[in-house]
């Protein structure tokens, strides 16, 4: 295929897929045709891929992904099994980039330890190539999301040291040196480092203007946020959140709508205006399905009670935190709302405050974490 085709084809995708959203007479059109050009663009994808087109590649991946979220594709792990096949079978080369598309389907359906063993796999293959970086980088976000903050380290460490050795990057390394900033800007977050994840996550953000529409902004701008908020600039942080609710309102993307209402209403806080915040993380704390985010928001709506005086209100908020943590086995979470039982029932019960202090102490050990905090929200095809 000719870069020219390829440049056609991207810009009729593009305009189709702008169609969709824009409740004209043409959406239905733009839906049957795309609908129709799955395999197509998944044909294309490879091809770019196997002819060392790697700029169009990850266009057309990004592109393709797109179809994925809006239930375009059908069963999009069927199609992306059966596209990996016929590269495999072809070894023309084509096969790492539907790799991690399938990696990131099965972790986008719940299945973990298969996208984990896909992306093993492609990181076992050839060395110092972006599709190799990138599988890395996926590995350190999957690290991260299971809370195995050293193993996340490294990974992004060992990304960003292939990146660092190749003559320059098409949009496909720029996604993964992206994901090494975001993966170290967090872990430091996590330990309450925050003045040196900044840097790592400004990094995160002037990639994502880099790179543009294909980036996974909301994730980094919502990282660069919480930062923030720890380094007391709420201001700038609820600028940033503003825009990420916005987009993550657009795209149904509720567990991460949650997440932002949940960050602002502790910029609020932080910043004095604990009754508007808690307005904000009363709708978070009710969005959610997610145990684990449910659990975060009602830990911040318990923080945002007591700073207004209201204990009884805030232990009864940490006390539901904590049977939702316990239910999702959410160790970040549960020694969060330990940690806040104790502080809040210290006055009053002493010994069921040293109880749950005990717990807390135990949980921060085990997670190698002086001050656990809420894991990000991670949405598969952000990435």
């Amino acid at each position: 295929m000719t870069e020219r085709m390829l440049d056609h084809y991207l810009a009729a995708v593009a305009a189709a897929t702008a169609r969709l959203d824009d409740g004209s007479a043409d959406a239905e059109a733009a839906h049957a045709w795309l609908t129709a050009e799955k395999n197509n663009l998944l044909a294309a994808t490879r091809c770019a891929a196997a002819e060392g087109l790697s700029d169009y590649a990850w266009r057309l991946a990004v592109s393709f992904w797109r179809f994925l979220g809006r239930d375009l594709a059908g069963d999009p792990i069927e199609l992306l099994e059966q596209g990996v096949s016929a590269a495999r079978e072809a070894a023309d080369g084509g096969e790492a980039m539907l790799n991690t598309l399938l990696a990131l389907a099965h972790w986008s359906a719940g299945r973990v330890s298969l996208a984990h063993d896909l992306l093993m796999a492609s990181a076992r293959r050839e060395r110092n190539t972006e599709f190799h970086a990138h599988s890395l980088a996926l590995l350190g976000l999957m690290s991260l999301r299971g809370g195995d903050h050293a193993g996340a380290e490294e990974y992004a460490e060992r990304a960003a040291a292939e990146l660092d050795k190749l003559p320059g990057l098409s949009p496909l390394g720029l996604d993964a040196r992206i994901i090494t900033y975001w993966t170290r800007g967090v872990n430091r977050v996590l330990r309450a480092e925050n003045d040196a994840a900044l840097p790592y996550l400004r990094a995160a953000h002037a990639g994502c203007e880099e790179l543009g529409q294909a980036s996974p902004n909301d994730h980094v701008v919502t990282a660069l946020a919480r930062c923030l908020i720890a380094l007391g600039d709420h201001e700038e942080a609820l600028g940033h959140l503003r825009q990420v609710r916005e987009l993550r309102q657009r795209i149904h993307d509720k567990e991460g709508e949650a997440e932002v209402l949940t960050l602002m209403g502790t910029a609020l806080r932080g910043s004095g205006h604990a009754g508007d915040a808690l307005e904000l993380q009363r709708a978070a704390a009710l969005l959610d399905d997610d145990t684990r985010l449910q659990a975060y928001a009602r830990i911040e709506l318990g923080r945002t009670l007591a700073a207004l005086g209201r204990t009884a209100e805030a232990i009864g908020q940490y006390e539901l935190a904590l049977t939702v943590a316990d239910k999702g086995h959410h160790l970040h979470e549960q020694a969060q709302a330990h940690g806040e039982l104790a502080r809040a029932l210290a006055p009053a019960d002493p010994r069921t405050a040293r109880h749950h202090d005990r717990i807390a102490t135990d949980l921060r050990v085990r997670l190698d974490l002086r001050h656990p905090l809420s894991l990000p929200h991670l949405r598969p095809a952000g990435w």
